[in-house]
C-alpha cells in the first residue's frame, strides 16, 4: 500500500516533486484541490527539509524581528524562516509571508522566492494564495532573469498562470546558463518529462550532470535515478547507489528514500529491510513524507522493524497531514479496523473523503466499500454506488470490481449479470486479481456469459497469481473436480494450501478433507484436524462478531472436530 517517488520533480530553488499534470488555477478564493493542490505541494515539498537546517530560539528571533522592525531585509527573511519552521515561536506561515514580503520590498530576491513558497505552503491552499505567490515570484524574475526559475515552474504547471512550457524552458535555459543550478536542475526536469514540449533525455542528462557538478542535490539525485533505470545513460546501479549515497549523506532526504527503495527491493543491493527502514526513517525525518508513508507500511507489516500498528498511524497521519494522500486512506484503514488506533468510522470515513476529493481513486473506492458495508456505523449504499463508478471511471480497477459485484448481486441497482460480467473484465484487464477470480466465477457459473469451465480456470489462475487467495482456492476446486483442467489432486491441494496460507478458511477446510481422505497429500488425520483448529478459530472470532454464516458454519467445523478426535487411534 505504499507508494514511493523516484525520480524528482521540480522544486524551484528549494526542492523536488512527483511526476503530475497540472490543470490552471486562476484567481479567486475557491480551495485549491486534486491535481494543482499536487503541483503545489511538489514546488514546497523540500520546505520541511529546509526546515530541519533552521537553528535558532526565541531570543535570536527577537533579534531578527527587532531589526526586521528597524528596516534590515536580512533580519525580515530570518525571522520569517524561524516562525516557518516553527523555531523559536508557533509554526505560523502567514507571518512568515509577512515578514519575508517585507523583506521582498526592501530588495531582497530570496525574500520574494521565499514569501511564494510560504504562500503556497499553507494548508486549505486558496487560488488567493496562488495568486500572491505568482506576484513574489513574478517580482524576483522582473529584478533578476536569472532567477525565475520559481516562475517558470508555475508556467511549466500552469499553476495559477496560463500553462506555458516553452516560456517555462526559456527562462530555465537563461538561469541555468547564468550559474543558477536550481534552473539547470529543473529544466532538466522539463525536458524528461516532455509535458507540453518535445521530451530529450540527452538534455535532461546534460542538464542534471550540470547541475550535479555545482553541487546540486536534486541534480545528482535525479541523475541516480536515470543511472537506476537505463533511461538516456547506461544501466548502472552502482553508479545512482553511489550518488545517492552522496546526496544522502549530504542530507536531501529524497536520495535516502530513492537508496531505502534499493535495498527494499535488493535491486544492485543485497535486500536489506531492516537497512532499508532506517533509511526511510532518515529521509522521514528530513521532511520527505513519502519515506513517512512507506515506514508507516513497514512498522504496519513488520518489515525491517518490529510490528508497530500505533507507530504506523503516528507516521501516517503525519504524512497525511502533509497531503500524502496515501498516507490518509492508509491511515483510514486502520481507524476503520481499529489496529493502532480506536475504531473509528467517522474518522475513516472522513480520510478516506479527504484522499477521494483530492483525487486518489483507491480512497474512493475504499470509502465506497465502507458505506456500503455498513461498518464503523456508517451507511449509504447510494453513495458507495457513486464512489464505486467515479472509482472505476477514474481507472481504480478494485472499484470496477465493487461495482461489478452490486450488479451482481442486484444490491441497490437491478441485477444485471452482464454488466457484472463486463466490469469485472475490466477490472482483470487492468491487473486486479478480484476481478480476475469473480469474472471466472461467472464463467463457472454461467452467468451472465456461457458457462466455460476452461476459460473460468484461465481466469482463477490469473487471480491466484496476482496473490487472490478465492482464486487459488476456486481453481484447486476446479483440479480436484476435473473441470476446465484435467484432474490434479496434487496439484488441488498445492493450491488450497497456497489459498489456506493466505488466510482462506474455506481452502483450509477443504485441505483438511483431502489430508482425511489421502487425496493429493498423505493421509493425515492429525494434520487434518490441526487445519480445522485454524478455521475454528477464525470463525469463532467472525460468530462473536456477529456474522450468522459464521456460526451456522462452526457447528459445522465442531462436527468435524468431534468426529475426527473420535476416530483418531488412542494412546
Amino acid at each position: 500500500m505504499r507508494t514511493v517517488v523516484v525520480i524528482a520533480l521540480t522544486l524551484l530553488g528549494c526542492g523536488s516533486s512527483t511526476h503530475v499534470a497540472v490543470a490552471p488555477v486562476r484567481g479567486g478564493t475557491e480551495v485549491v484541490a486534486g491535481e494543482p493542490l499536487v503541483a503545489a505541494r511538489s514546488i514546497t515539498s523540500k520546505l520541511g527539509y529546509m526546515c530541519h537546517q533552521v537553528k535558532g530560539d526565541a531570543e535570536t528571533l527577537q533579534l531578527f524581528e527587532k531589526g526586521c522592525s528597524g528596516g534590515d531585509a536580512a533580519g525580515c527573511q530570518s525571522a520569517a524562516w524561524q516562525i516557518a519552521c516553527g523555531v523559536g515561536a508557533s509554526l505560523d506561515l502567514t507571518e512568515a509571508e509577512r515578514l519575508a514580503q517585507q523583506g521582498c520590498n526592501r530588495g531582497r530576491n530570496e525574500s520574494c522566492m521565499n514569501a511564494g513558497i510560504y504562500a503556497l505552503s499553507r494548508t486549505g491552499l486558496t487560488t488567493a494564495d496562488v495568486s500572491r505567490a505568482v506576484t513574489a515570484f513574478q517580482t524576483v524574475c522582473d529584478r533578476s532573469p536569472e532567477d525565475c526559475e520559481n516562475l517558470a515552474l508555475l508556467y511549466a504547471y500552469g499553476l495559477g498562470v496560463p500553462k506555458n512550457v516553452e516560456k517555462a524552458v526559456e527562462l530555465l535555459v537563461k538561469g541555468c546558463d547564468h550559474g543558477n543550478v536550481n534552473a539547470c536542475y529543473n529544466v532538466g526536469v522539463v525536458f524528461e518529462r516532455g509535458d507540453g514540449i518535445k521530451a530529450d533525455i540527452t538534455r535532461a542528462v546534460g542538464f542534471y550532470t550540470k547541475a550535479c557538478a555545482a553541487h546540486s542535490l536534486e541534480g545528482c539525485t535525479n541523475l541516480g535515478a536515470l543511472y537506476e533505470s537505463g533511461h538516456g545513460v547506461e544501466l548502472d546501479l552502482a553508479k545512482a547507489q553511489a550518488l545517492y549515497q552522496q546526496t544522502c549523506d549530504a542530507g536531501f532526504p529524497m536520495a535516502c528514500n530513492n537508496m531505502a527503495m534499493l535495498y527494499a527491493n535488493g535491486k544492485g543491493v543485497a535486500k536489506d529491510p531492516a537497512r532499508a527502514s532506517t533509511l526511510f526513517a532518515t529521509a522521514c525525518d528530513g521532511g520527505f513524507v513519502t519515506s513517512c508513508t512507506s515506514l508507516a507500511a513497514n512498522f504496519a507489516g513488520g518489515v525491517g522493524v518490529p510490528r508497530d500498528m500505533a507507530r504506523a498511524a503516528s507516521l501516517y497521519k503525519r504524512a497525511c497531514e502533509h497531503d500524502e494522500l496515501i498516507a490518509c486512506n492508509n491511515l483510514a484503514l486502520l481507524y476503520e479496523h481499529g489496529e493502532g488506533v480506536p475504531p473509528s468510522g467517522d474518522r475513516a470515513t472522513a480520510l478516506f473523503d479527504k484522499a477521494c476529493n483530492a483525487g486518489l481513486m483507491l480512497a474512493c473506492t475504499n470509502l465506497g466499500a465502507l458505506l456500503g458495508s455498513g461498518r464503523g456505523g456508517q451507511h449509504d449504499f447510494a453513495r458507495a454506488l457513486t464512489l464505486f463508478t467515479r472509482g472505476c471511471d477514474g481507472g481504480d480497477a478494485l472499484a470496477c470490481t465493487n461495482l461489478g459485484a452490486v450488479y451482481g448481486t442486484g444490491q441497490g441497482v437491478p441485477k444485471d449479470p452482464l454488466r457484472a460480467a463486463t466490469l469485472y473484465k475490466k477490472a482483470c484487464d487492468a491487473g486486479d486479481g478480484p476481478g480476475c477470480t469473480n469474472l471466472g466465477t461467472v464463467y463457472g457459473n454461467g452467468q451472465g456469459v456461457p458457462q466455460d469451465f476452461t476459460a473460468a480456470a484461465t481466469l482463477f489462475q490469473k487471480g491466484c497469481e496476482k496473490d487472490n487467495a478465492l482464486g487459488c482456492r476456486n481453481l484447486g476446486s476446479l483440479f480436484f473436480m476435473g473441470k476446465g483442467v484435467a484432474q490434479d489432486f496434487t496439484h488441488g491441494a498445492a493450491l488450497w494450501q497456497k489459498s489456506c496460507d493466505a488466510g482462506d478458511v474455506v481452502a483450509c477446510a477443504n485441505l483438511s478433507d483431502a489430508y482425511v481422505n489421502g487425496q493429493g497429500v498423505p493421509k493425515d488425520p492429525s494434520r487434518a484436524l490441526t487445519l480445522l483448529d485454524r478455521v475454528s478459530a477464525q470463525l469463532e472470532s467472525d460468530c462473536a462478531a456477529g456474522t450468522a454464516e459464521a456460526c451456522s458454519a462452526l457447528g459445522d467445523v465442531r462436527l468435524r472436530q468431534k468426529d475426527l478426535k473420535s476416530n483418531m487411534p488412542k494412546k
